[in-house]
């Protein structure tokens, strides 16, 4: 029976990522930026889900499973993305205020220049 259900949730799930706004580029291009913070909580996060687990004994082994890995992944990406905001953001624009990013490398500056006088 579950895996019936996790059928529909995959068919509905690629039925809204496919007629969403949504591309794989933005998905991963988030998950991408926000990996580091959610590498480092995804440990607390499990201290905190496991407890669930034991929780629902009269629920099959599986549907436990399923519901306790959803809800560590979206907790752990949700800490994640909070502890970015409030921690490496606000870092990054301190560091970008005292020690600004050059804009052009003299190297691909002067391969520019070089080929401009190639042509």
């Amino acid at each position: 029976m579950i895996q019936l259900d996790v059928l529909r949730g995959i068919a509905i799930l690629l039925v809204l990522f496919t007629h969403s706004t949504i591309q794989p580029v933005d998905s991963g291009a988030f998950i991408g930026y926000f990996s580091y913070p959610i590498y480092l909580w995804h440990i607390n996060v499990t201290r905190l889900v496991a407890p669930l687990f034991k929780l629902g004994t009269g629920v099959s082994l599986e549907l436990r499973w399923v519901v306790s890995f959803a809800l560590y992944v979206c907790v752990a990406t949700a800490a994640g993305v909070v502890a970015a905001a409030i921690v490496d953001e606000p870092s990054l624009r301190v560091r970008e205020r005292l020690f600004p990013s050059r804009t052009t490398l003299p190297i691909v500056a002067k391969d520019a220049a070089s080929a401009a006088a190639d042509a």
